[in-house]
């Protein structure tokens, strides 16, 4: 696991790797279905701070737009993989097998971004359909405000969307989260509450106190997802150390290693 991901970002791929060969009829099942919905959320988050990281100084919606679209090859790696349309106050970015910041990888899609300035701060609307990101399928549609206190930015997203995660669950998802990132500390929070819609069931996830600084594991937060036909509860707990704890309202529980330094 690279140390250089979004706080946050660490969350799916660290445990992508404590969940394989799960039971698919036990509540393991409910364990990857929780982790795809909350991936899904983790790549929508790292997407719309990428996409309006450094353009605070924007003094129109325009001006944001030329900003973010000149910053692409920046963000993106190798800069060959991304090409940025800006027209007016939207930024088209066709994306083939990128690397992007905050954990991003395999990126490959179109994602247009139309950006609005006003006195509250930058504002951006992201739509893509069909969007791969580490091995998961997005189709999102989401809404961004993004300021800036000194080295402290935040974002506040209401989203919606669809994909299949990278357990292979198709889900459907709406609902809303603050990020907090800090480039001097390095260090970021997530928080966020949203109702996820697999087969026939639903589900509601949310994710509480998550906190984690650069090359290090994730010092505290909760993943809580509960829903299906039985109305299970699986909550993941993180604690600072190199693994979290799983249990479930069933009685299960067991560790999963995290790729970090303590």
């Amino acid at each position: 696991m690279r140390t250089n991901v979004l706080a946050y970002h660490l969350l799916l791929c660290s445990l992508l790797a404590g969940c394989g060969g799960a039971d698919p009829n036990g509540d393991s099942a409910s364990v990857s279905a929780a982790l795809d919905s909350t991936g899904e959320t983790a790549n929508d988050s790292a997407l719309m701070l990428a996409t309006t990281s450094g353009t605070e100084a924007a003094a129109s919606s325009n001006e944001a737009g030329i900003m973010a679209a000149a910053q692409a090859k920046t963000f993106w790696q190798p800069s060959t993989c991304v090409s940025a349309t800006q027209t007016n106050n939207v930024v088209s970015y066709k994306l083939t097998d990128c690397t992007g910041p905050y954990g991003l990888v395999h990126v490959t899609g179109t994602v247009v971004v139309t950006y609005t300035v006003n006195a509250a701060g930058i504002h951006a609307d992201a739509v893509s359909t069909g969007l791969l990101v580490n091995g998961a399928t997005m189709n999102l549609n989401s809404h961004a405000d993004y300021t800036v206190t000194g080295s402290a930015k935040k974002l506040i997203v209401s989203t919606q969307g669809s994909g299949t995660g990278a357990f292979g669950n198709a889900i459907t998802r709406a609902g809303s989260y603050t990020l907090t990132w800090d480039d001097a500390s390095q260090c970021g929070a997530l928080d966020g509450a949203w109702s996820t819609t697999i087969g026939s069931d639903t589900w509601s996830t949310s994710i509480t106190n998550y906190a984690q600084c650069k090359a290090h594991c994730p010092s505290s937060g909760t993943l809580s997802h509960t829903g299906g036909i039985s109305h299970v509860t699986v909550t993941v707990t993180f604690d600072g150390s190199a693994d979290a704890k799983w249990s479930t309202s069933r009685g299960r529980s067991g560790t999963i290693a995290l790729f970090c330094s303590p």
